[in-house]
């Protein structure tokens, strides 16, 4: 368990860095590819073992994510706030309405998330091919 000092830094962190590190992915991925490329790119990155096995790199909702609700207030409308901008860059890479961005991300999330949690077994694997046929198909 962590400490209320933790879940605050962690609150930080994830407030900090998520909307730059991956809005600066989502911007590579977009670079001289129309749309639905750079989902793909996205996504294939996103959902990838290499990513998984990476967590100090990267995503850090993926890796801090569940932090956020031990956190004060303010830190929680920092991280809306931060996570709302990264929604509108996500949906405009996708080419669809918000809600289908967000239940998008909320499966690259917790496919991210369980494959993490179960990483060298098999199943592991299994987590991210399905999310991203199911994403990308």
């Amino acid at each position: 368990m962590i400490t209320d000092h933790q879940a605050k830094y962690f609150a930080y962190e994830l407030t900090r860095r998520f909307p730059s590190d991956s809005e600066a992915r989502l911007a590579q991925s977009a670079e001289g590819r129309g749309p639905r490329e750079a989902l793909r790119d996205y996504v294939d990155f996103y959902l990838s073992p290499e990513h998984r096995d990476d967590p100090g790199h990267g995503c850090t909702m993926g890796a801090l994510g569940s932090e956020i609700a031990r956190a004060d207030e303010s830190a929680r409308a920092a991280f809306a706030e931060g996570f709302d901008g990264y929604l509108e860059t996500f949906r405009a890479l996708s080419g669809v309405e918000r809600e289908e961005a967000l239940a998008r991300y909320a499966t690259m999330v917790g496919a991210l998330v369980i494959a993490r949690a179960t990483a060298g077994e098999p199943i592991s694997d299994e987590v991210l091919s399905a999310a991203r046929n199911a994403l990308l198909d």
